[in-house]
């Protein structure tokens, strides 16, 4: 799906979006792991969510 959709909502994000997007966002910022492979679908749509709300996802650093 969102090789074909910016969003797991469509074109903007959703409720949806934002509770995967927490729950990647918390592996991140306590493991500080790569998570999924590079070219995965999914890291390009988490770094959109990291863009969201004037990239306030992206100030959180690693624990």
């Amino acid at each position: 799906m969102l090789k074909f959709q910016p969003f797991i909502g469509g074109q903007s994000p959703l409720f949806a979006d934002y509770i995967v997007f927490g729950a990647l966002q918390w592996l991140r910022v306590s493991a500080g792991l790569a998570m999924l492979a590079a070219d995965d679908p999914v890291i390009a749509w988490f770094d959109r969510c990291l863009d969201l709300h004037q990239s306030r996802g992206r100030t959180v650093t690693a624990a």
